[in-house]
């Protein structure tokens, strides 16, 4: 009976202890490092790179080192290495099989470190026999592993790993070999017509040779052109990564359909740090790019051309409109009957009148003002014959005014053997009214002839004296006609001022 109370309390002390000691494990903040070393300590490194030949080994030694204040215990381990979608090394977790290097690398299962100190744990490469050439990627890891319970009595394992990494190049050919997948790209617009927009995209690149590559490359589309990464920094791919990276692209212009490719400059580095340039490889991406501000704009600018060019026609449509309806004022102003056109004739009609009734006045007035005081008028008193006819005589009878001799008279003249007018009488030497004709001609105004004075040659003539009543009748004639045209005038202004 004691027996069995003994190991009912030693079971029970074990468990308190199970459960007891991982929690004062995550209570205390455990913290550690590894990094490459000699048996001495660590040393400059950052990674352990060899070079072997097939079936050949080698030791080497990393440095664990205890960052916590107490003594802990690591587990370590090696597994096969890959690089992480976003371009980190690791290694296969625990429990995943490893099948390449990291079955190459022999190395004691734990370690314990002291608080604060650091351990120098040796660990063996083997490359088997029939190893392929080129870059074997591995990882050696110490984990720390903690335990927590849950409420309901379950408990749970967090294992934390901190390693390193282990390149192992198998001597023999090696083939750098890098390929482009599928590249995408879109287009993003600025809304300032004046401004580039930019383009984004990623591209899938594989390394698919037989060593690490360091990889850079230059995304041109469109106008632009940008590094990539953006960052310019090299992309290192393990052999059989693949990956996937993003670029952006500012500086391209709306061409409507924008053309570009990706170019990628793989690096070969060998382990003595020598570089080996590879073969370039690009990838030709093409994408829309709608000019959708440049668009708006040059719409704005048609509406507004638009919108001048029809004001600029409306406004011509409006002054021919303007100019017709002025002439066809001008039309209806001059038409015969309005007022503006009875009011002119009025005007006109008493200037001419008073321009008629001038005239004569002044005609008589410079006649009668060029009668010279020595003109002699000789008055002959004929009686009519039964046929109320004169009964002057002459040689040759010419006027119904004038007296013939020898010569002929005018109207208006003296005759002496020429003509003279009706003024004058004629003998074989004729006078006018206003001047003596011998053998030459006499006018009103003039003496012509040979000689002049009050007789020619032949002397005197006989004949009637001017009747200066002839005057009165044409002045008498216009002044009636002025009455008239005064009357219509009268009558225009009337129907102008008064209707």
């Amino acid at each position: 009976m004691r027996v069995l109370a003994a190991a009912v309390a030693a079971f029970a002390g074990l468990v308190g202890a199970l459960i007891a000691a991982p929690a004062h494990a995550a209570d205390e903040d455990v913290r550690w490092s590894v990094t490459p070393a000699t048996a001495s300590g660590p040393d400059d490194r950052v990674s352990i790179q060899h070079e072997l030949d097939p079936g050949a080994s080698i030791v080497d030694h990393i440095a664990v080192r205890n960052l916590s204040g107490s003594e802990q215990t690591f587990r370590l381990s090696a597994a096969d290495g890959f690089t992480t979608v976003g371009g980190k090394f690791d290694m296969l977790p625990t429990g995943e099989e490893s099948v390449d290097a990291g079955t190459w690398i022999s190395i004691p299962d734990e370690v314990t470190v002291g608080a604060g100190e650091t351990a120098a744990v040796p660990f063996e490469i083997t490359v088997p026999e029939r190893a392929e050439p080129g870059d074997h990627p591995a990882g050696i890891a110490a984990s720390f592993t903690t335990t927590q319970s849950a409420g309901d009595g379950t408990s749970l394992g967090v294992e934390s790993r901190v390693g390193v990494k282990v390149i192992t190049r198998v001597a023999g050919e090696v083939t750098p070999v890098l390929t482009v997948g599928e590249a995408a790209v879109e287009y993003h617009g600025s809304w300032n017509p004046f401004r580039p927009g930019s383009a984004s995209g990623a591209v899938t690149i594989s390394n698919d040779g037989n060593v690490r590559l360091s990889v850079t490359g230059v995304a041109s589309i469109g106008t632009g052109e940008a590094a990539v990464p953006a960052d310019g920094a090299r992309i290192e791919l393990l052999p059989g990564d693949t990956r996937e990276v993003a670029y952006d692209v500012d500086g391209v212009w709306p061409t409507v359909w924008a053309t570009g490719s990706i170019e990628v400059i793989p690096v070969a580095t060998t382990m003595d740090g020598a570089e080996t340039a590879a073969p370039a490889v690009s990838a030709d991406v093409h994408t829309w790019a709608i000019p959708w501000a440049q668009l708006l704009l040059l719409l704005a600018l048609a509406l507004i051309v638009i919108a001048a060019t029809w004001n600029r026609r409306r406004g011509r449509r409006r002054l021919q409109t303007m100019l017709q309806q002025a002439r066809e004022e001008g039309r209806r102003s001059a038409a015969p009957g309005t007022p503006g056109t009875l009011a002119c004739a009025g005007l006109g009609a008493i200037a001419l009148t008073a321009m008629l009734l001038s005239a004569p006045g002044a005609a008589v007035a410079a006649a009668d003002s060029e009668i010279s005081d020595d003109v002699a008028v000789h008055v002959t008193i004929t009686e009519l014959d039964d046929s109320g006819t004169d009964g002057d005589q002459g040689e040759d009878p010419d006027d119904d005014r004038g007296n013939n001799g020898h010569g002929n008279s005018g109207n208006n003249g003296n005759n002496g053997h020429g003509n003279s007018g009706n003024n004058g009488n004629s003998g074989h030497g004729n006078s006018g009214n206003n001047g003596n004709s011998g053998h030459g001609n006499n006018g009103n105004n003039g003496n012509n002839g040979h000689g002049q004075g009050d007789h020619g040659p032949g002397g005197n003539g006989s004949g009637h004296e001017p009747d200066r009543s002839a005057g009165a009748v044409p002045t008498a004639a216009l002044a009636f006609a002025g009455t008239g045209v005064v009357a219509v005038g009268l009558f225009a202004l009337w129907l102008v001022v008064i209707r």
